[in-house]
């Protein structure tokens, strides 16, 4: 379906009523996390509500809520921003972005209210890891979303955009699948994506035109649907989830398997368990610079080495949101 979600639609007041109220039985007192096959726990925190947001506009009842974490880089913040929003083809009221503001300096926060973004401000815990707050970052941006639209997508200060990446993702979009960019890594990590280094998402340092080339070279005006014939997971940032999906295999868990696996590869599992589709947009294409020298955009507390390997090397591309 290439026209965006097409299901019929009640009134957005009476379907926002309905959710709200399940959303609140759910996650009441009485809720209990998910558990794995184990039987155990698959978050060890308990929900609670998220902080409110910092209303610096008015929500336009978008189509998809564009989420980001946010940490120190400004410079960062402003070249993937730029990227994200010129590139997004699709109309600037079809879609709002909201940050996930933790351990942010002040000159993010300067940056966000001079530019009228919203923004929320995320409790840290300080007692766990860079891993367990990351993934907070990533279920409280999903709370938020849905509480506006019925798509939800992440994005990150390490990437860049090519032209109508948000506009071709969300035209594949509906219920119960999950629609994957196409990615771009440096090669600096293992990675399942193509690979060619073009430098950090930051001016003077970023190849733009090498990143044309490439991208218009594996532009398809197509949607993906197997991982076998296609060589490999789907699964990679950005990517549009529906309500219900998050509703049945969400929140991600902000702690690693017993298999040294990490929320968000444990989330597409479940959901592929689970009779999701799980797909990629090979017209919607990012670049992501994981893995390239990005650490003066962590939280400034020390990050314990992860348990496993492959843990280790999925951490080492994470850390510059």
């Amino acid at each position: 379906m290439r026209n965006g979600p097409t299901a019929c639609r009640v009134p957005r007041q009476i379907a926002r009523l309905a959710v709200d109220t399940l959303s609140r039985a759910a996650k009441s007192s009485a809720w209990e996390p998910p558990t794995d096959r184990k039987g155990a726990p698959m978050l060890i925190y308990a929900w609670r509500a998220p902080p409110p947001v910092l209303d610096n506009g008015k929500w336009d009842d978008p189509k998809v809520v564009l989420y980001c974490q946010i940490g120190r880089a400004t410079d960062m913040l402003d070249f993937s921003l730029g990227q994200a929003v010129s590139n997004a083809g699709m109309a600037r009221e079809d879609y709002d972005i909201v940050f996930v503001c933790w351990r942010t300096s002040e000159e993010v926060y300067e940056y966000l209210r001079a530019r009228n973004y919203k923004y929320v401000d995320m409790e840290h815990d300080a007692d766990r890891d860079f891993l367990w707050n990351l993934y907070k970052g990533w279920n409280l941006g999903y709370e938020i979303g849905y509480k506006h639209a019925d798509y939800v997508c992440p994005i990150a200060t390490d990437h860049a955009f090519y032209k109508d990446w948000l506009k071709n993702l969300y035209s594949w979009a509906a219920p119960n699948r999950i629609v994957n960019c196409r990615l771009v890594e440096p090669g600096t990590l293992p990675s399942l994506h193509a690979t060619k280094n073009l430098g950090l998402t930051l001016p003077g340092e970023f190849d733009a035109a090498g990143f044309e080339e490439l991208a218009a070279g594996m532009h398809r005006d197509e949607m993906a649907t197997d991982e076998k014939a296609y060589g490999h997971r789907f699964d990679a940032m950005p990517f549009v989830c529906p309500r219900d999906v998050w509703d049945r295999f969400g929140p991600m868990r902000p702690t690693l398997t017993d298999d040294g696996i990490t929320g968000d590869t444990d989330f597409f599992n479940r959901c592929r368990s689970g009779g999701v589709e799980i797909t990629k947009a090979l017209n919607a294409i990012s670049y992501h610079c994981g893995g390239l020298e990005t650490r003066r955009n962590e939280p400034e507390a020390a990050v314990p080495p992860p348990r496993a390997g492959a843990a280790r090397r999925i951490l080492g591309r994470l850390k510059g949101r």
